[in-house]
């Protein structure tokens, strides 16, 4: 009896040690885990917001790379990864955001130079990709994506748009990506059977490669979203580019033009690496006359003038000034008018500069290759005057 006492007493003491043991190799890889968690968030901080005399101007493409020894750890990619020499690895994604309570995990460092990244998510844009895009912006270098909210059934819009101005895109030289963004269909019916609409979307979407569809309803109303659709693609799939184009469907646009504009605005010593840049509408407020397109009543915005804004028919922005726009509309109640909510609402929260530009107008100037050698932007074009204007600008014989 004493040796089978003994041996279970043995048999216990053997069980507390491993059970010891157990517990201590799973706090230690606790403490690897989170102690790696907490320095790839700091890493993205120190990165992100770190700027000097030589990097200004070259936004975050340059700037959020890690050059020491000629390596390039690059901060932003849409794999965690750790990187070794060309290999890239993300260290800034939406699913590493902690929404409980609404606050984010990001470095202090960037905290304190952006206090409203901790306040609480109100305006969370939680749609999910009916469609997504062929293309990729990673393992690439990306100067330029267009993001061009458009309708489901412009096919007509979309077709113009790729052989003229946005064929840009085409030539991987100029290192740019056209998207198109659009809505999806409120069925009513229930049947869950797609449209007509949405079957050639879906047909057109597997032949060209560029369509982005989520699924808030495709409405006027709802362009805010479209553009936020904009900002959160960019956010999550590619943060490697310089710069962001947002453009209408029915605009003319000079893109080698406009990307010599910016470099020479970006060269600037004075010039912020986050702004936003367009035709600036000052000091314009509400529309109260419930017979105008654009009536905004006193209960959807009581004050009596908006942030100065640019027009939403095209604007720019650097790749700093998307990702803060991005985090700002989180944060800011949603405003129908698309062009005040995101380059007026979300930029006044965000502290991001917004500039005028001559060269971009929201009016329809005369539909000539003339025109637009000395113009970024034009509005209000059908698609035989798309397609003239481009055709006389890039004719080798024109003489204006």
């Amino acid at each position: 009896m004493a040796s089978c006492s003994s041996a279970t007493v043995s048999a216990k003491l053997l069980a507390v040690i491993s059970l010891f043991v157990l517990l201590t190799v799973a706090l230690q890889v606790k403490y690897t885990y989170f102690f790696g968690f907490y320095t790839i968030l700091s890493a993205f901080g120190s990165n992100y917001s770190a700027q000097t005399n030589s990097s200004r101007g070259q936004n975050l493409n340059d700037g959020l790379y890690n050059k020491t020894n000629s390596t390039r750890a690059q901060i932003f990619d849409h794999n965690l990864q750790t990187e070794t020499n060309s290999t890239r690895g993300n260290i800034f994604e939406h699913s590493l955001q902690n929404r409980t309570n609404g606050t984010t995990l990001f470095s202090p460092k960037l905290v304190s130079e952006h206090p409203f990244l901790l306040e609480e998510v109100i305006n969370p844009h939680n749609f999910e990709y009916v469609i997504r895009p062929a293309v990729k912006c990673s393992g690439r270098d990306i100067e330029l994506v267009i993001g061009v909210p458009i309708t489901r059934d412009n096919h007509a819009g979309r077709s113009v748009i790729r052989r003229t101005w946005g064929s840009y895109a085409n030539d991987t030289n100029n290192k740019a990506v056209l998207l198109f963004f659009v809505g999806s269909e409120n069925n009513k019916t229930g049947t869950g059977n797609p449209s007509a609409t949405e079957s050639r979307l879906q047909e057109e979407a597997s032949t060209f490669g560029d369509i982005v569809q989520e699924n808030y309803i495709d409405s006027y109303r709802n362009l805010s979203l479209k553009s936020m659709s904009i900002l959160k693609w960019v956010n999550k799939f590619c943060l490697n580019t310089k710069y962001i184009l947002k453009v209408d469907d029915d605009m003319y646009v000079n893109i080698p033009f406009l990307m010599e504009l910016l470099q020479e605005f970006v060269t600037k010593s004075s010039t912020p690496d986050a702004f936003i840049i367009g035709c600036l509408i000052p000091n314009s407020g509400p529309i109260r006359h419930k017979i105008s397109k654009w009536y905004t009543s006193e209960a959807l915005y009581k004050q009596d003038k908006y942030p100065n804004f640019v027009s939403g028919t095209a604007y720019a922005m650097t790749l700093k000034a998307a990702v803060l726009s991005y985090e700002a509309s989180l944060r800011v109640p949603l405003f129908w008018l698309e062009d005040v909510f995101i380059t007026g609402l979300c930029a006044r929260k965000a502290n991001i500069p917004v500039y005028k530009s001559k060269f971009f107008s929201n009016g329809k100037l005369a539909p000539s290759g003339c025109t637009f050698r000395s113009m970024a932007t034009g509005h209000g074009y059908n698609v035989a005057e798309i397609t003239k204007i481009h055709s006389e600008l890039f004719d080798p014989h024109l003489k204006c």
